[in-house]
């Protein structure tokens, strides 16, 4: 009786906890678009970062890359949440990174997601500080626009 009783404690804190404010996983999940960046140690010019329109969309342990409305990458993550930065393992199975694993950090911030890759190496970066052999990218969460929805009705 005494574990059953624990066991339903654990998962009413559980649902509470996602409820609050949902896990990194669910935090996570949805359409972002890119608003700044690195890459090896090299910021990228805004007005790039603009033209490039990069929309990286994760869902159920899947994810895309879409760069000015073509899809370039897509493959399969898992996080950490529980890690001090979350960790996140992103497996390419499209793209010009088929076939290899970007491991990372990343943390959420309301509608702001930065992420810190690397591409084919052991060794996860630490920090989300600009450095060779990194991709740091910040997106923010995409939202539609309350003029596009008028237009549907």
């Amino acid at each position: 009786m005494k574990i059953l009783f624990a066991t339903i404690v654990c998962f009413s804190l559980g649902a509470l906890v996602a409820l609050a404010g949902g896990d990194s996983t669910t935090k996570i999940e949805g359409s972002w678009t890119a608003t700044a960046g690195s890459d090896d140690g090299k910021k990228i010019p805004p007005e790039a970062i603009g033209k490039l329109m990069m929309v990286v969309v994760f869902k159920d342990g899947n994810y895309t890359v879409s760069i000015m409305g073509k899809e370039v990458e897509k493959g399969t993550y898992k996080m950490n949440a529980t890690k001090k930065p979350a960790t996140i393992d992103m497996n390419v199975q499209e793209g010009k990174d088929k076939n290899k694993t970007q491991i990372g950090i990343f943390k959420v911030d309301a509608d702001q997601l930065t992420m810190a890759v690397v591409i084919g190496s052991k060794n996860r970066p630490k920090t989300f500080d600009p450095a060779v052999g990194v991709e740091v990218r910040e997106i923010g969460r995409a939202h539609v626009e309350l003029q596009s929805l008028t237009n549907l009705v």
